[in-house]
């Protein structure tokens, strides 16, 4: 009996590594977007502001 409980703990353990990986994947995938997105924004915006300084002079 303490055999199966030692070895459901470790499979409850188990579990929950890989679930916070999971959840750490996710984070990751969202974080790479993110910056995806901000490298376009930037992109954007240094454009505008290159047309502007050209309209400007």
């Amino acid at each position: 009996m303490s055999l199966f409980r030692i070895v459901e703990n470790i499979t409850d353990l188990v579990k929950c590594i890989m679930e916070l990986l999971n959840i750490f994947r996710s984070t990751q995938y969202q974080f790479d977007l993110l910056l995806e997105l901000v490298k376009e924004e930037r992109g954007q915006l240094f454009h505008h502001n290159g047309n502007k300084c050209i309209c400007h002079s």
